[in-house]
């Protein structure tokens, strides 16, 4: 019987080799876990399916492909033809080694009982706990990474081995993984940008020419940089903070505010019950914010968070809820504003709970971005936060080559609606743009806001 090639089609390019070499700890020391910062077009999720159908051949068992979202993995991987093959990339596993293909489920079952499964970082529950031998997670930088979180003990106790790639979104999760692990002799981490011929790690994959054309076309000079010199400090794709968080950074209020005890503490939130719960801790000083702490977790009901808020021991002011908090339904007979009050009092916290009216989503981003400047962030306890609403983006419309005006829905959401619930109260109910003391003008400051224009 003829030797079956996997991949096939596939032919590495040198720094795709250096991976393989890597992992299969050919000339080196192995290694189990490898980070990728490849620039756009660097072929980073052929090289990486590419090694997962090798493995899935050579050691049964299960393999996990994440991506971002779930209906991105049949866009990105499991119907995509790459142009410079001229195949897809499910062909690069051999029909006569698969036993059965879902194209729903997005499944591969191979004759080895090795199976290769497309997975969701936004549904990452439908695998936890399934033994893992490879896993790999695409656009890490767009993920959410809990997902790696909760798989984290999978991956150990099978000793499987990882790989995360990724183009950067500013300095989030993926910035912080690089600087925990770039000195750690477990793991393979790779640089490569294809926009400055001068500096290392250059791949010249993308011609100046072809980068060229892209900035006549439109393309921001911020987004070149992310995308094809992988910086980590060009403005984050679709960001709706990210300028006023650089900002913020420059003139110095990102750093040390800690708590003052004698101050009162008020809280935003963002209501969950099957989805995470996130909560801003502030503190007024003058005529600025100082935001002291964040919470965000999950499976919780309202009164595991009373206790949650006694715990931190703060003097607390008042609790400003969305305006979904005052919801009931007909199983649930008191609104979560009702509870919350309960539950505060019995913590013998303060249990002024007040709820916030409904405004669009854009009116409340840019009621935040017109009083950022006046808000201070206490680095150490608010890092988790402040990483969420960096990340808080806009949907890309491949189609149409613009950005969408509503944000995508994902990890960074709760946080950033935490965050609207401040500048609604600060801005539109209490501030200067309250519906009491507003003008035609500054209506129009708040009300026009088009995420999709410069500002």
């Amino acid at each position: 019987m003829p030797e079956i090639e996997v991949p096939r089609y596939f032919k590495p390019r040198n720094y795709q080799l250096d991976l393989f070499r890597a992992l299969e700890g050919i000339g080196q020391p192995q290694k189990k876990r490898a980070l990728l910062r490849w620039h756009r077009q660097s072929g980073k999720d052929m090289a990486c399916f590419a090694y997962m159908c090798y493995k899935a051949v050579q050691v049964p068992g299960n393999y996990f492909y994440f991506f971002p979202e779930y209906s991105q993995g049949r866009r990105a991987l499991w119907e995509k033809i790459d142009k410079s093959l001229g195949v897809k990339f499910l062909e690069f596993m051999p029909d006569e080694l698969i036993s059965r293909r879902n194209n729903q489920d997005m499944l591969l079952e191979l004759k080895n009982k090795s199976t290769i499964r497309i997975v969701g970082s936004d549904n990452y529950n439908s695998v936890v706990g399934i033994g893992a031998a490879g896993l790999v997670f695409s656009e890490f930088a767009y993920s959410d990474p809990i997902a790696w979180d909760k798989m984290r003990p999978v991956a150990q106790i099978h000793d499987a081995w990882v790989i995360f790639n990724s183009t950067p979104n500013g300095r989030n999760h993926m910035y912080t993984l690089e600087n925990n692990v770039r000195k750690m002799n477990s793991w393979y981490v790779s640089e490569l940008q294809t926009l400055w011929p001068e500096k290392p790690n250059y791949s010249s994959v993308v011609s100046p020419a072809n980068i060229d054309e892209e900035r006549a076309s439109g393309m921001e000079e911020d987004m070149i940089e992310q995308e094809y010199g992988v910086s980590y400090t060009a403005g984050i794709k679709g960001s709706f903070y990210a300028d006023v968080i650089g900002r913020a950074h420059n003139d110095g209020r990102i750093g040390v505010f800690p708590h003052l005890k004698h101050g009162l503490v008020d809280t935003y939130w963002d209501l969950g019950s099957t989805d995470d719960t996130a909560i801003w801790f502030v503190q007024r000083s003058g005529g600025s914010y100082v935001f002291i702490d964040y919470l965000e977790n999950s499976g919780l009901d309202v009164a595991d968070y009373a206790e949650l808020l006694s715990d931190k021991g703060y003097n607390y002011g008042t609790h400003f809820l969305p305006w979904d908090g005052g919801h009931k339904t007909v199983i649930i007979k008191y609104s979560a504003k009702t509870m919350l009050e309960y539950a505060l009092k019995d913590y013998k916290l303060s249990a002024d709970v007040v709820l916030a009216n409904r405004v669009p989503v854009l009116q409340g981003i840019q009621a935040v971005r017109s009083i950022f400047e006046r808000c201070y962030f206490n680095e150490g306890t608010t890092s988790d936060g402040l990483k969420k609403i960096e990340a808080y983006h806009r949907r890309w419309d491949t189609k149409k080559q613009a950005f969408m005006k509503e944000p995508v829905h994902d990890w960074s959401s709760h946080a950033a609606d935490a965050l609207r619930t401040f500048g609604y109260f600060e801005v539109l109910e209490y501030g200067p743009h309250s519906q009491t003391g507003m003008d035609e003008e500054q209506v129009g400051l708040i009300t026009d806001f088009d995420p999709t224009e410069d500002d």
